[in-house]
């Protein structure tokens, strides 16, 4: 079996301090999208690796 994605869901209690972390880490800007209050979603962004990921937070 080719895996061909993975999606994983992190909940956090601090949203704010979250994406300032994930921000670093992954070199984001804002997210792309905020769906809803407790939300945020990042699509496409890369690792220091060249790896392709995305990645949602929510509350």
């Amino acid at each position: 079996m080719e895996i061909a994605g993975v999606t994983i869901e992190l909940p956090v209690s601090d949203l704010a301090r979250a994406m300032e972390w994930y921000g670093q880490v992954f070199d984001l800007g804002g997210p792309d999208l905020e769906p809803a209050e407790g939300a945020v979603d990042y699509f496409e962004f890369g690792d220091p690796d060249g790896n392709r990921l995305s990645v949602s937070s929510e509350l």
